[in-house]
């Protein structure tokens, strides 16, 4: 457990105050909101939505945020992840981030969102 930090949940899709499509994307760093800004409209194209979270806040802020509204997928880039041609994709019931190549965000996000829907509504 992270000491400090009270525990979140994620909730079902009936009680979440999160859409079922939600993904939250961040930009870590003013440099990188045209990624970050490509990323909310592709993502919104395909029926997903996006809480672009653009405020002058540090990641940490933004992240713990995330988590206190229930939002099932965060997408984050940063100096780190657009050099190396990706995008930081965080499941909210998962330990890990995953990064993905750019052009693969889409689809995984909604990937993601699929199985985590699926499971929790006995759709699997």
């Amino acid at each position: 457990m992270n000491e400090g930090r009270l525990p979140t949940r994620t909730w079902p899709p009936r009680a979440s105050s999160a859409p079922r499509g939600a993904a939250r994307v961040t930009r870590r760093e003013r440099l990188f909101s045209a990624a970050a800004e490509r990323m909310y409209a592709d993502l919104q194209a395909v029926g997903i939505e996006v809480l672009f979270d653009d405020r002058e806040e540090r990641a940490g802020v933004k992240f713990n945020d995330a988590d206190l509204i229930g939002n099932p997928v965060r997408v984050s880039v940063s100096s780190r992840t657009l050099g190396k041609g990706e995008a930081e994709i965080k499941l909210r019931s998962a330990a890990e981030a995953v990064f993905v190549p750019l052009a693969e965000v889409v689809p995984a996000v909604r990937g993601m969102l699929d199985e985590l829907y699926a499971g929790l509504t006995g759709d699997a």
